[in-house]
């Protein structure tokens, strides 16, 4: 069978310019400058992308998910040039050619070492109280866990305020949160004592989002895709997302126990003491970050199970409501 003249021709070419390509980056690698490829991975590209936004120039503009500005196409400053695609699912893709110890630098944790290379300091946080909100977005889940996302909808909480000791969690939350830029606070109490609606009451005081169904021994329910998923809806990162993990003590036993059930198809973020203790310790990597647990159970009585679930260090509060703030039907007492 005859081969056509342009397949020929067309193989050739493809042949001798990846060969000249191979060539080119064996040469670069002499002055220490080599080709990262980074597919589909958004833990690894979002630092990368925020980093990149603030020090280089690009050829494109693409829309994300909720419709947020980014970077696309060719790159480049003094120190790198690359190309960044985006699929019609809204994953990204990203090469680059830099040298290893810049990429060591775009890959970081956003929270490491990120003022080395800002031409400034940060702005200190301000302690001073900012007027509370009106309105605020709630994120609830929805969908099957091989495809699931976060609806949202706008609450008025005008007229929601503090019952009985709920101002005071409020109160200690949002202390440490503008001191550290996230929390991780722990409530106990009966039934129908409010523990949950804190959770709203905090989004109101800090101009938040709240986030009342996630649940990280669900399937396919991981805290990073949850965050991602609710700050392209906001379309700032610097906006705080409190979520609310509901009924932890449950969650707990389950996980000391080993009887958190798992789905052959579906990944769960927590399943068993290691994966639970991973979790808590890559807290620190999220910023503008709140998450309320609540329990029927008091922690002294969790604390026997295993006092290093809910140690120091990984709660930074413990309050108690133990007085009922609702009826039975839901309605306020009073």
């Amino acid at each position: 069978m005859e081969v056509p003249s342009f397949m020929i021709i067309f193989g050739f070419l493809n042949y001798y310019s990846s060969f000249v390509v191979d060539l080119c980056l064996l040469g670069l690698k002499q002055y220490n400058i080599h080709r990262f490829s980074i597919p589909y991975d958004k833990e690894l590209i979002k630092p990368i992308m925020k980093r990149l936004e603030k020090e280089c120039v690009c050829s494109d503009t693409a829309l994300s998910k909720g419709f947020k500005k980014t970077m696309s196409g060719w790159v480049w400053s003094s120190k790198v040039i690359g190309r960044i695609w985006h699929d019609m699912y809204g994953d990204t893709r990203i090469t680059l050619l830099t040298t290893n110890a810049y990429f060591e630098y775009l890959v970081q944790p956003l929270e490491d070492s990120f003022e080395v290379y800002k031409p400034s300091k940060q702005p200190e946080i301000s302690e001073e109280p900012k007027n509370a909100a009106s309105k605020i977005y709630i994120f609830s889940r929805y969908g099957s866990y091989k495809e699931f996302s976060y609806s949202r909808v706008l609450f008025n909480v005008t007229t929601l305020e503090p019952i009985l000791d709920q101002g005071k969690v409020v109160s200690d939350v949002v202390r440490v949160f503008r001191k550290k830029r996230q929390c991780n606070v722990f409530i106990e109490g009966p039934p129908c004592s409010g523990k949950s609606s804190v959770g709203y009451l905090i989004a109101k005081e800090l101009n938040g989002a709240f986030c009342n169904t996630f649940n990280p021994t669900e399937p396919g329910d991981s805290l990073s895709s949850a965050i991602s998923r609710m700050q392209d809806w906001l379309r700032d990162d610097d906006i705080p997302i409190i979520i609310l993990v509901d009924e932890v003590d449950t969650m707990l036993k389950k996980i000391h126990t080993n009887d958190v059930k798992l789905n052959n198809d579906t990944p769960t973020l927590i399943y068993d003491k290691p994966t639970w203790s991973k979790f808590m310790d890559n807290m620190r990597f999220y910023k503008n970050i709140i998450i309320i647990f609540t329990s029927n159970t008091s922690k002294s009585e969790i604390d026997k199970l295993d006092a290093s679930y809910l140690r120091p260090g990984r709660i930074d509060i413990c309050h108690v409501l133990d007085s009922p703030v609702y009826k039975e039907d839901g309605t306020f007492l009073g």
